[in-house]
Parts: structure tokens; C-alpha cells; sequence
């Protein structure tokens, strides 16, 4: 907000406190007193006479007069005082803006732990062979199906080619964005994450039908959830 509007504001707030404190904040109901008034002077000039009638209208006007009067002053009261309040108000509106942000900060699960660590988190021995098969497949497989089904969120930096972040900067990362259960049912890994050196490697590729290709690379879950779905024995 500009210098103008912020004063702006201040004053049809001042004006709208000043009006509301000498009564006048609802239309509807100075018109029914307008009208309640009418009927009234119209009785009493029929029962009572011009004179009596002329009296009453002179003291409404001076009663009705009496409250815009002082409504300059109570204005300039008001317009002292609102900057102050508007700060007040501001910085309770950020306080709690700021709680509400940290709370949500230690509500969501931390992204600590790499597609290659939660591989060998699973099965120490992801890399070796089991009755002939490659473990590290079998374990991909029992992966994704937590992932498609929502037991664990998973967290990956996109990128444009299966090349990943390559040849450019770390400091111009894009962010970790949530890949959601509806997309792992179209996802692969790349199994890039097993050698060293590959972070920057695209590590899960993701095409639906008739969609252009989507790659991300730096996946990571949270330890904690991994844990309670993947508890290592005692």
C-alpha cells in the first residue's frame, strides 16, 4: 500500500468509527426514526396544535444537529489514534502468520533421507542377489507400491532430461515439490541413486499416457516415516 492509500484508508476508517460512535453507522435505522418521527409531528399538529409541532421540530433539528457538531471532533480523535491501532493489528496479524508458518514448519516430515539410503535402510544387501534375483528389483518394486499407495511422501527436484541437474548450478536449485501417490503408478526408477557421484542424476522418471515427460532428481523421504513402515529388527 502506497502513501496516499495508507492515509486514505486511515481516514474512511476514522470517519466510519466517528460516524458509527454518534449513531448514525446503519441508514435503516435513521430512517425509521425519520419515518417514526413523521407520524408523530403529524399527530401532534392534528391534536395539539402548529405551535406545540413547530417545538418539537425545533428541538429534533437541535438534537439531530448536537451529534454532527461534535462529529468533527470526535473524527480528529479517531484519526489520532488509527495509525497507532493499524500497527497494532499488523503486527498481531504477522505474529500470528509467523506461529501459524513455524507450526506448519514442525507439523511436515523432514526430507532427510536419499532413494539410495532408504534402498539400503530396507535390505543392507539391496545390491546383492537373492535365489538369483537381483535384490535391489525386488525392493524397488515393495517401494513404489508404498508410494503409490500414500505410506510414505516423497519429495523430488524436477528437472527437464534424465540428464537431471548436471553441468549447472546447486545454487539455483529448483525446489523439492511433493510427487504425489497418483503419479508413482506411472513412475520408474532410474536406480541411478545406488552409484556415487549421481545426485545430480535424475532418479525417477515419470510418463502417463499421452504427457510429456517429467524427471526428478535429489528424491528424498522422510527417515522417520520410512522407519515406521520399514522398521529395521532388534
Amino acid at each position: 500500500m502506497g502513501f496516499w492509500g495508507y492515509w486514505s484508508a486511515v481516514a474512511r476508517r476514522s470517519f466510519a468509527e466517528a460516524w458509527a460512535l454518534i449513531g448514525f453507522e446503519r441508514p435503516a435505522r435513521i430512517i425509521v426514526a425519520a419515518l417514526i418521527y413523521v407520524v408523530y409531528i403529524v399527530i401532534v399538529w392534528n391534536w395539539r396544535g402548529v405551535e406545540d409541532a413547530t417545538g418539537d421540530i425545533a428541538g429534533t433539528i437541535a438534537g439531530i444537529a448536537a451529534p454532527l457538531i461534535i462529529l468533527p471532533l470526535i473524527y480528529i480523535w479517531k484519526f489520532a489514534q488509527t495509525p497507532w491501532r493499524m500497527a497494532l493489528e499488523d503486527a498481531a496479524q504477522i505474529a500470528s502468520l509467523q506461529q501459524a508458518a513455524s507450526g506448519e514448519e514442525v507439523k511436515a516430515p523432514a526430507r532427510d533421507m536419499t532413494l539410495g539410503e532408504l534402498f539400503h535402510h530396507i535390505r543392507p544387501d539391496v545390491l546383492g542377489k537373492e535365489n538369483g534375483e537381483d535384490i535391489w528389483l525386488k525392493v524397488g518394486t515393495e517401494v513404489m507400491q508404498a508410494f503409490i499407495d500414500g505410506t510414505v511422501k516423497v519429495w523430488g527436484r524436477k528437472c527437464s532430461t534424465d540428464q537431471g541437474w548436471n553441468g549447472q548450478s546447486w545454487e539455483q536449485l529448483p525446489p523439492h515439490v511433493q510427487i504425489t501417490p497418483d503419479k508413482w503408478a506411472w513412475a520408474h526408477f532410474t536406480y541411478q541413486f545406488f552409484a556415487a557421484g549421481t545426485e545430480r542424476n535424475a532418479h525417477v522418471r515419470w510418463r502417463a499416457p499421452g504427457t510429456h515427460k517429467e524427471f526428478y532428481f535429489d528424491v528424498r523421504v522422510s527417515r522417520a516415516e520410512a522407519q515406521k513402515v520399514w522398521p529395521r529388527p532388534s
